[in-house]
């Protein structure tokens, strides 16, 4: 689990909700305040998780699910090239 710090202040976290060593899959998940939505915190974030799940965990499968009526974490996903 990590921290979301933005302009020094403590807004969401975001972790590896399960790890599957077998499968080389790992789920994330965050959650980010509703006053700093809107500032790329989010998509930053995952994006570095994303690189660390690939580069330094050796993981195969980066999995991230969002309810469809969650447009910003849908768009979230979207942008980092999830399907």
């Amino acid at each position: 689990v990590c921290a979301m710090i933005y302009r020094s202040e403590l807004v969401g976290n975001i972790s590896f909700n399960a790890i599957n060593l077998s499968l080389k899959k790992v789920e994330l998940g965050y959650w980010l305040s509703s006053k700093a939505q809107g500032n790329g915190i989010v998509t930053r974030s995952v994006g570095k998780l994303i690189d660390y799940a690939f580069n330094e965990l050796g993981m195969e499968k980066v999995q991230l699910c969002a309810a469809t009526e969650n447009t910003a974490s849908r768009n979230v996903a979207e942008r980092l090239g999830f399907s």
